[in-house]
């Protein structure tokens, strides 16, 4: 037998008192909660088989599990003679080699000839009357005395005089996870080009012009969100991302370095050389960083200049009796 106290009388189930309990029985499925998982399989169990449910350490918790539970038919011919027990505070972690753990038990169900049999279970609040599907039972956070996970579930006979055979049956469960109205966000930043060598950290993040100081792992509620990215000495990165419930959407950011920006201002006869070049544009971008020198020529007169540019600024030269330069 599966737990030491087998057969149980329905009184039993006037109590509510969690207890722990000896629990035996080969598992048969472990499912790993995730927010990529929406859905298990439809599960196929014996009574006195056991389910396991695990919360993946980087998911969130679910708001709720919604679970439908259909005997067969044979089992259906012996009404109030099963049960659904829920246990945690599972010691060992649930394997598919080991048939024997330590757990407090939760609650129990006591299953009808119904052909059908729904359980929800609730871990960031307790529903309200509007939210519980009449003849649907119900496990509120309150019932969990410490952790939520791991779970684990299986069904017993709780009635004496019970054929073995039954024990041969079989009871198939679905179950569905509901998550927040919420997804995650990934970014990636990199210097120049998309290349794991180039990523970078030190960058601020802004999400509808909120600053957010975690850059890792970031959880939005659904809907267009509008990204910028910061970081000293770069052109700043923006750009909009869609944000699907329990989907992680990625931003790979290219932030390019600001470079040196000469603004030239000069009468339409002068010539202008720059580095030695002669130039006819007012404005010059994509200029390396360091010494350059400019020649401003009108007639017979004449004047040069040296300068150091730095990048991320601005200089507006006035090429008038002088050469006047500014910086911003």
């Amino acid at each position: 037998m599966r737990i030491n106290t087998l057969f149980l009388t329905l009184l039993l189930f006037l109590s509510s008192q969690v207890y722990s309990e000896n629990i035996r029985g080969p598992v048969r499925n472990i499912a790993v909660i995730n927010q990529e998982l929406s859905k298990t399989d439809e599960i196929s169990i014996s009574p006195e088989d056991i389910i396991a449910f695990q919360l993946d350490n980087n998911s969130s918790l679910p708001v709720k599990i919604q679970m439908e539970i259909r005997l067969s038919e044979t089992l259906r011919e012996y009404p109030s003679n099963f049960a659904l027990f829920v246990y945690n505070n599972i010691s060992p972690e649930p394997a598919t080699e080991i048939s024997s753990y330590i757990g407090d038990t939760v609650k129990y169900f006591v299953l009808s000839d119904k052909s059908r049999f729904y359980v929800e279970f609730y871990f960031s609040a307790k529903p309200s009357r509007n939210e519980i599907i009449p003849g649907t039972q119900i496990l509120a956070p309150d019932d969990f005395k410490k952790s939520f996970f791991p779970l684990l579930l299986t069904v017993l006979p709780v009635m004496k005089g019970i054929p073995d055979v039954l024990l041969d049956e079989t009871i198939k469960i679905k179950t569905v996870f509901i998550y927040p109205d919420k997804g995650d966000l990934l970014v990636n930043v990199f210097e120049g080009k998309k290349n794991g060598s180039d990523k970078i950290k030190d960058f601020k993040l802004f999400i509808d012009n909120k600053p957010y100081e975690n850059t890792e792992n970031i959880s939005l509620s659904t809907g267009v969100k509008k990204i910028r990215i910061e970081k000293e000495g770069f052109i700043p990165f923006e750009q909009s991302v869609v944000i699907n419930r329990n989907e992680k959407s990625t931003i790979s950011a290219v932030l390019v370095k600001k470079m040196p920006h000469v603004v030239i201002l000069a009468p339409s006869e002068a010539e202008v050389y720059f580095d030695g070049n002669l130039t006819s544009q007012k404005e010059l971008t994509n200029l390396n960083e360091g010494e350059h020198t400019i020649i401003f020529k009108l007639g017979q007169y004449s004047l040069s200049r040296k300068m150091a540019l730095e990048n991320g600024k601005k200089y507006t030269i006035n090429l008038l009796l002088d050469i006047d330069v500014t910086v911003e």
